[in-house]
């Protein structure tokens, strides 16, 4: 019977060493977490620094090249084309049927500009 104390008594110590490496392993996942989100926070707060600086940047830049655009004022001079307006109608076959909307758009064309 004495055998048997000693496996109990083993027992019990190698289940009271798992349950302290349960503890043990809880605790050092948490603590990973918790190290793993302050990088997370670390990082994040690295980038939104450099997409301030890089905004900054690019709004100065923008003012810059606003200060520096000069108004001119030219005069063009093209050579005119001469537009004859006539009130002969040049679209007079009989024979040719057109669709209201096309008709509409005939009169249109041919009615006198202002």
């Amino acid at each position: 019977m004495s055998w048997l104390m000693g496996y109990k008594n083993t027992l019990i110590a190698v289940l009271f060493v798992f349950v302290i490496m349960g503890f043990y392993s809880e605790y050092r996942y948490n603590k990973g977490v918790k190290e793993g989100r302050s990088d997370q926070v670390a990082l994040q707060q690295e980038a939104d620094a450099k997409v301030q600086e890089l905004n900054q940047k690019n709004l100065e830049f923008i003012a810059e090249q606003i200060k520096n655009i000069r108004v001119e004022n030219k005069t063009i001079y093209n050579k005119a084309v001469k537009e004859v307006i006539t009130n002969e109608k040049v679209y007079n076959d009989p024979n040719c049927n057109l669709p209201a909307s096309g008709l509409r758009e005939l009169n249109k064309a041919l009615s006198p500009r202002k």
